[in-house]
Parts: structure tokens; C-alpha cells; sequence
């Protein structure tokens, strides 16, 4: 059986979820909850600080920093498995400007998928993920990505809300 982290907050928070489709947790409460500290949850942070250009948003005037990746969780054993780099479909119902254009970006790194922080969020998330539906196996897509803006250049850091 996996580990199980904070029973009681994961069940209030699967609740939260299917009652009201989302959850805000406060950062102390996610820190408590996942066992991590100011000094974990910064080298986690670091993370972000390698992520690679986002070429597809460069042609939009967008600056993008993103990783991209694939895993299988069992939900049983807590088991993760690195599944092969596949390029990320933007789903049809979010932004239109990407629809039906497989985009390709740097795969998550090795230390990423490594970090013990990520590897708690994940089966916390996959304890909440259960109590809305409660499948065997979880394909699970992670996305990073960092949005870049500054006040003296001219882009449309968040585009998706604009009519193509």
C-alpha cells in the first residue's frame, strides 16, 4: 500500500473537489500536509528555473518557459512509471489557438521527476483524484510552464482569453 500523507486533509480536500470543483489550499497547509519544509519546497522551486523556451508561443509574441511529461500511476501501490515523451494536445474545449497542432516540448527532467516533493504531490493528488473517480491506473500529463512578461516589451503573455 502507498504511503498516505495527511488522511484527513486529502479526504477534506477529494470533498472540496467533488462538491465544489476545485480546492485552494494555502501554502502552510500544503507544506504541513505534504511534510515538506521552506528548504525542500525551495529546491522544488528550482525547478522551474530550468525550463526551456516554448518555441510554439515565440510565433505569437509570447515569451514561455515549459517540460513536459507523461506517468503512470497505479493507484493500489502508489507505483510511478515514466512513460514514454509524447507531444502534449492542447484539449479541444480550452484554447482555441492551438487545436489539432501536436506540440512537442522539452521532456521533464531527470531531478524533477526525482524530487521527493514531486513525488508527494503527486500521490496526494492521486489520493484526492481517487475519491472522484476511483480507477485502478491514472495517466497522469505534467505540464510546467512559466509565463515570462515585462513591462518594457510588448506580447500577449496570456493570449488564450483573445479571439485568434
Amino acid at each position: 500500500m502507498a504511503p498516505r500523507y495527511g488522511d484527513h486533509a486529502v479526504a477534506a480536500a477529494g470533498s472540496a473537489v467533488r462538491r465544489d470543483g476545485a480546492l485552494f489550499m494555502p501554502a502552510e497547509a500544503t507544506r504541513s500536509v505534504l511534510g515538506a519544509g521552506p528548504q525542500e519546497w525551495e529546491h522544488f522551486r528550482g525547478h522551474w528555473d530550468m525550463l526551456a523556451q516554448d518555441r510554439y508561443a515565440d510565433d505569437r509574441g509570447t515569451c514561455r518557459l515549459r517540460r513536459y511529461g507523461n506517468l503512470s500511476v497505479t493507484a493500489a501501490t502508489g507505483e510511478i512509471r515514466h512513460l514514454p515523451h509524447a507531444p502534449f494536445v492542447q484539449p479541444a474545449n480550452s484554447s482555441p489557438f492551438y487545436i489539432d497542432t501536436d506540440r512537442t516540448f522539452e521532456p521533464l527532467t531527470d531531478s524533477f521527476l526525482s524530487d521527493p516533493v514531486f513525488g508527494k504531490v503527486l500521490r496526494i493528488l492521486g489520493q484526492v483524484a481517487t475519491a472522484l473517480d476511483d480507477a485502478p491506473v491514472w495517466d497522469v500529463k505534467i505540464h510546467l510552464f512559466r509565463v515570462v512578461a515585462a513591462t518594457a516589451s510588448k506580447g500577449l503573455p496570456a493570449p488564450e482569453g483573445r479571439a485568434p
